[in-house]
């Protein structure tokens, strides 16, 4: 279909959806820049669901980008799942909306909705998985749902709570520094801290 045929000739292969980074160009002649995803409205069904998918690849733009463009390739996923998730959930008409990409294993099928309610179910028990676990995962296939939610609730609190201070931590780790260094020198927090404030904000926002 169309989408495979511009997939096929911009990106290089006929089943990705994106290319990110802003790093090495590869469409055709080079006349393209090295950031660019195929959404289709047949495969997302509505506007809506157009619009979501249209979010939640920039949010994965957005978090392979936040540092210099020679870095692309370092994206812990809980900061290239969180920010897409992020940006698209935070418009209203699409706060329950989830969509999970497939890449190196097969998508999760789970709902969007509920994910505030299921953490601090999770949080009230601490039956929810570490920071300084979860932070760790450098793969796809190592993102269960718990994860995913988690992903995006992180960013939901630190845009919330210290909103710059998530940013330059965020963007160090990009830069290639070590996830505890990083939030050590920008919020002078312990990947446990974080844990513990983030759990603490989730039981009590509405």
């Amino acid at each position: 279909n169309t989408k495979k045929r511009i997939s096929a000739t911009y990106l290089g292969n006929a089943q990705s959806t994106l290319l990110y980074g802003g790093g090495e160009v590869k469409g055709v002649g080079g006349a393209f820049g090295g950031n660019v995803f195929v959404p289709c409205l047949q495969t997302d069904r509505d506007d809506d669901g157009l619009h979501a998918q249209v979010r939640h690849q920039l949010g994965h733009i957005f978090g392979a980008c936040l540092r210099r463009f020679d870095m692309e390739r370092n994206t812990p996923q809980w900061i290239y799942e969180g920010a897409a998730h992020w940006l698209c959930r935070t418009q209203s008409r699409l706060e329950d909306r989830a969509i999970f990409c497939g890449n190196e294993t097969k998508a999760i099928a789970r709902s969007g909705k509920g994910w505030l309610g299921k953490l601090q179910s999770a949080c009230q028990t601490k039956g929810h998985r570490p920071f300084s676990e979860v932070m760790l995962i450098s793969v796809q296939s190592k993102m269960d749902f718990a994860a995913h939610m988690q992903a995006w609730s992180y960013f939901e609190f630190g845009v919330a709570y210290e909103r710059d201070k998530f940013v330059h931590a965020v963007r160090a780790i990009k830069d290639h520094m070590e996830a505890r260094q990083a939030f050590m020198e920008n919020y002078d927090w312990t990947p446990e801290n974080f844990d513990e404030c983030w759990r603490q904000w989730v039981l009590n926002v509405k």
